[in-house]
């Protein structure tokens, strides 16, 4: 999956499809009688029809697979920074999944299930722990927004997408306590926006045609230093 199908076989089979087709058509409405009289010419021009159509779809499916591959294998190792980066946040709000919070070990699983049935449900906790979680969201919402910027920054996908959804998670984090099950949402679609931020970056960057370095110079030095050696 390294090398995809060459913009030139592209055009060579997009051309032979239109001029086939449209040979095809004239035939059709001008020279029917003439395609009655050569069926093997008539079924000829199918095929090649139908091969360069084909071969056209084909390519062009072969080559969004590979340059999607290709995207994926690019952006892993940043989307695996980006989760260890907001690993401590999806944890203040509630957000790890359940092996996640296995992996917290007892006592503190079952303090943080009893977190999580009362952040996204009526479940009763004691106000003294509420009262922590919600200083920990308000610590870890800050924390995060200054470590995406950051991060943003430095992966140059801190564009009008990124600052709206930026601007959608501050808000949230003035809500009253009772209305953080909201915040922990736009959390949520926050740090997904940025990992679909950073790889349709990649694939854009891959769609760029490939610059050819330019060719060095040759300096009056170097010409010289040539002749010198040829002689």
């Amino acid at each position: 999956m390294d090398q995809k199908a060459p913009p030139a076989l592209l055009r060579i089979l997009f051309v032979i499809a239109v001029v086939s087709f449209g040979v095809g058509m004239y035939l059709e409405q001008r020279q029917l009688d003439w395609l009655g009289r050569h069926p093997i010419s008539a079924n000829l021009l199918t095929s090649v029809i139908g091969f360069a159509t084909g071969g056209l779809v084909v390519a062009i499916f072969f080559n969004w697979i590979r340059e999607r591959d290709q995207a994926r294998r690019l952006h892993e190792p940043v989307a695996e920074e980006w989760r260890a980066l907001i690993r401590p946040a999806r944890e203040a709000f509630g957000l790890l999944n359940t092996q996640e919070a296995d992996a917290l070990g007892k006592p503190d699983s079952d303090a943080y299930g009893r977190f999580v049935a009362a952040l996204w449900g009526d479940d009763p906790i004691e106000p003294a722990e509420w009262e922590e979680r919600v200083a920990g969201m308000r610590a870890a919402g800050p924390a995060l927004l200054a470590t995406a910027d950051e991060f943003a920054g430095s992966r140059e996908i801190d564009g009008p997408r990124y600052r709206t959804a930026r601007a959608a998670f501050e808000q949230k984090l003035t809500a009253r306590p009772d209305a953080f099950g909201a915040a922990a949402t736009e959390l949520y679609s926050f740090c997904d926006t940025v990992d679909d931020l950073h790889y349709e970056l990649v694939r854009g960057r891959l769609r760029l045609p490939a610059v050819t370095p330019l060719a060095r110079p040759v300096t009056r030095a170097r010409w010289r230093r040539r002749m010198i050696r040829r002689t």
